[in-house]
């Protein structure tokens, strides 16, 4: 269950889990979409405040940016890193 107002603060093992797993989340989703991930806040604060919904809505427009204009360079990382990278020819040469 969620903590709501007036609910006990969860125990302290609880919380470090959470923040570790929403650590995690951050890390994986950076590498994956240039973003946080848009959850994280959520499991910080133990639930839907108003402060948690604000953030995943930042971080979706971020996200959302970092789709349109910055993830062509991390692909082209991943494909050089991949051996996929594709190196234009010059013209005139054969195929």
């Amino acid at each position: 269950p969620g903590a709501g107002v007036g609910a006990p603060p969860p125990p302290p093992l609880q919380r470090l889990v959470r923040s570790m797993w929403a650590d995690l989340g951050d890390a994986l989703s950076l590498q994956y979409t240039g973003a946080p991930s848009t959850l994280g806040g959520m499991l910080r604060q133990g639930g839907n405040t108003a402060f948690a919904m604000l953030e995943k809505g930042w971080r979706s427009v971020n996200r959302a940016y970092c789709a349109t204009f910055e993830d062509s360079g991390r692909q082209a990382a991943l494909d050089l890193l991949l051996g996929r990278h594709k190196l234009p020819r010059a013209p005139g040469t054969a195929e």
